[in-house]
């Protein structure tokens, strides 16, 4: 009994003791024989010999385990519609067999005799289906690991009237590749693009089971129409090797491979939409449900499904809260990774659902001008709006206006010419000079800047300090204008008015007061929001050192001081004057200070020449 030493042997009454007791497990699958001196050596013995040591082998494959782990990709062959075309490569199957493509393999979809007969050996197929190249549907491309027979060799009598025949004297492996028709739950829908979205969201966001044949590999599914591919999609069934192993610290999430098909399927998918429109000359602009039921947690959108002019996203459902930023390019690899752990954006889903559902629309620039933009665009609304719809109300006109009348826009007033200046230049040109955003699903936490907290400076004497303001403003002939904007505005912008113009730089510039106030003044409605904005604009300990710097340079006088508030274009002119070394500072300021005091010119031509000079020195 020492012939494995490290195993315990145990007597067979032994055995029979504990097998009563419940104690002990048979596996009849790994047994083999039991070599000694003085037996005699027959074919069988080798056999189960041969055969113990496979079935250990596919057993230590699956416990690793089964997939793709390398190559494989299926590809259509170019002018023939007919035709796939499987790539080299290797993975292991579902029962822990190994299968190789040492070459590239052709293969017929329309060769219907062959395959129907290969299906029905291996049992993928229990009772003969119409030929292929007459049938249409959804396939499943796998590979089975299959072994035959070959090079006949002598076989002598075992006994004394035996006779000497032949047999064949080696076994071959083999890898099979087969079309299998493929079975949906929920059934299929009756376009060919509106099936492949159903089976995505089957299978990556309700997490159905696949309807796999057993001791096969999976790499795609095909559409046939009539023996012609129509689609091919690899991520749907193809898995890494170990996928099945990848569950998030044991708490039932799906697994990060999972995930990471939905990704890969979705973008090939949106390339296929997209040359689909192109090829319909459709238009470019179309909303996700349009081709999908669900969405993975990241991935591109068309940047053409964002309306800079009215600044509206069509992508995303009516419901979802959509926001758009500029994110450094080198960032985008890591927030996808970051997503792959939260769930899929189900579109179907109830508008409360939705409404539960946060989106952060990424414009990835380079990293070198990612701080120059980002002070540009401060000033711009960042949420994205939704295109209006029609919809029969279920309230009386009485309880309609009630609901509505603290959002109707104030037609009396001209919308402010900075954020139309803005949404002309920066955003426009920023968005459409890349095909492509980013998306990912943000988490439902309250991480958000303007929930988690701002800076806010502390008053120390609130009487105080506002009296000065005031007795500041009434020297400039401002007092009338800030009890206007305190009595329009609201009570929250008040008090936003108050912190922003209390700073000791605005009681102390001419210029930064009459800048501010008259940018209070443009805004449609002087809410908190608003006010938050002009704020922004203001922000930051550096902000009017430029100011000071030009104010020492050149007289600024009340009319000076007028124009420039007037070209809405402080906070970038003080962001130039910071920025500039001292030769190019003084030419700076002799040219502003020309323009400040020609009558002839209007301020917005001084903003025009604020933005130029800004523009070159961004370059």
């Amino acid at each position: 009994m020492d012939y494995h030493a490290k195993r315990q042997p145990i007597d067979f009454e032994e055995l029979r003791r504990l097998q009563r007791a419940g104690s002990v497990y048979l596996d009849t699958r790994r047994r083999r024989p039991r070599w000694f001196d003085g037996r005699f050596l027959q074919a069988r013995d080798l056999n189960r010999e041969t055969e113990y040591l496979m079935t250990r082998q596919a057993d230590l494959a699956v416990a690793t385990g089964t997939g793709v782990v390398e190559g494989l990709q299926v590809e259509r062959v170019e002018g023939q519609p007919g035709r796939l075309l499987v790539r080299s490569g290797f993975g292991v199957t579902t029962d822990g067999e190994r299968v190789v493509l040492a070459n590239d393999l052709d293969i017929d979809v329309t060769d219907s005799a062959g395959q129907q007969s290969l299906n029905t050996q291996v049992g993928q197929l229990r009772r003969p289906a119409p030929p292929i190249r007459t049938r249409s549907g959804v396939f499943l491309l796998v590979l089975r690991a299959l072994e035959y027979t070959a090079n006949r060799t002598a076989a002598y009598p075992t006994d004394v009237g035996g006779e000497r025949g032949f047999q064949d004297g080696d076994v071959i492996e083999a890898t099979a590749v087969s079309l299998v028709p493929y079975h949906q739950p929920s059934g299929l829908a009756e376009s060919s693009e509106r099936r492949r979205a159903e089976i995505a969201d089957d299978l990556f966001t309700e997490q159905a089971e696949m309807d796999i044949p057993a001791a096969s590999l999976p790499l795609a599914l095909v559409e046939l129409s009539r023996g012609s591919v129509q689609w091919i999609d690899m991520h749907l069934v193809r898995r890494s090797m170990g996928a099945s192993f990848s569950d998030v610290l044991g708490f039932g999430l799906v697994p990060r491979p999972l995930r990471h098909a939905h990704f890969k399927q979705y973008d090939a998918m949106l390339d296929d939409v997209l040359e689909s429109r192109r090829n319909l000359n459709a238009p470019g602009r179309f909303g996700a449900a349009e081709h999908f039921v669900s969405l993975p947690a990241a991935g591109r959108m068309p940047s053409a499904c964002v309306d800079m002019d009215s600044f509206t996203q069509y992508f995303f459902p009516q419901a979802v809260d959509v926001e758009i930023s500029v994110i450094p390019e080198d960032e985008i690899p890591q927030l996808v990774e970051e997503s792959m752990l939260l769930p899929p954006i189900e579109l179907t889903e109830d508008e409360e659902a939705l409404a539960s559902t946060s989106v952060l629309v990424m414009v990835p620039v380079p990293r070198r001008q990612f701080h120059t933009l980002s002070r540009r665009l401060r000033q711009v609304p960042i949420p994205l709006q939704i295109p209006g719809r029609r919809v029969r109300s279920t309230l009386r006109p009485l309880d309609f206006m009630r609901k509505i009348e603290a959002r109707l826009p104030d037609f009396s007033q001209a919308p402010s010419p900075l954020r139309d200046r803005l949404n002309e230049t920066s955003w426009q040109g920023l968005i459409g000079a890349q095909p492509f955003l980013w998306f990912i699903r943000r988490r439902n936490l309250s991480y958000k800047e303007s929930v988690v907290g701002q800076v806010v400076r502390v008053m120390a004497d609130e009487f105080t300090d506002e009296t000065e303001m005031r007795r500041y403003q009434r020297t400039l002939d401002l007092y009338d204008d800030f009890t206007h904007l305190k009595v329009a505005g609201s009570a929250a912008a008040d008090l936003g008015m108050v912190r922003l113009l209390t700073i000791p730089k605005f009681v102390q510039s001419e210029t930064l007061m009459r800048s501010a106030l008259r940018e209070f003044q443009a805004e449609d409605r002087l809410d908190e929001h608003a006010v938050s904005l002009v704020s922004e604009r203001f922000a930051g300990d550096t902000m009017g050192e430029g100011v000071s710097r030009l104010e020492a340079s050149i007289a600024v006088d009340t009319n000076k001081a007028r124009k420039l508030a007037d070209s809405y274009r402080v906070p970038e002119m003080d962001y130039i004057a910071r920025a500039l070394p001292e030769q190019e500072f003084s030419a700076f300021a002799e040219a502003l200070d020309q323009r400040l005091s020609d009558d002839g010119v209007s301020p917005e031509e001084v903003a025009e020449f604020i933005e130029s000079t800004r523009g070159g020195l961004e370059q």
